[in-house]
């Protein structure tokens, strides 16, 4: 039983797998023949980009770009801490009613 199992998992993880990667294969493969309407096709041409000399940085720090993760974790914690406060005295209370 277990051999089955683990067939099946294999070809599982085989059939996904190939359904991942036949797609990406195919965008990266380049076109073997014009194929366009006109029969007019284009090429593109990589450039480089060469940093003018004029341009020089000074700083040897990078930009703070992120967030205050700890103060959102803390306000989270605090969410989640007043919602289960809330619910545990909402169920004490209907518990604590006369029926």
């Amino acid at each position: 039983m277990a051999r089955m199992t683990s067939k099946k998992t294999l070809a599982t993880l085989l059939l996904t797998a190939t359904a991942v990667l036949a797609p990406a294969a195919a965008a990266v493969a380049a076109p073997a023949a014009c194929d366009a309407y006109s029969h007019k096709c284009t090429t593109v041409e990589g450039t480089k980009v060469v940093r003018h000399p004029a341009v020089e940085g000074t700083s040897t720090s990078l930009p703070f770009t992120g967030a205050e993760v700890v103060l959102m974790s803390a306000v989270g914690l605090g969410a989640l801490g007043a919602g289960t406060a809330f619910v545990v005295a909402g169920r004490r209370r209907r518990a604590a009613e006369p029926a």
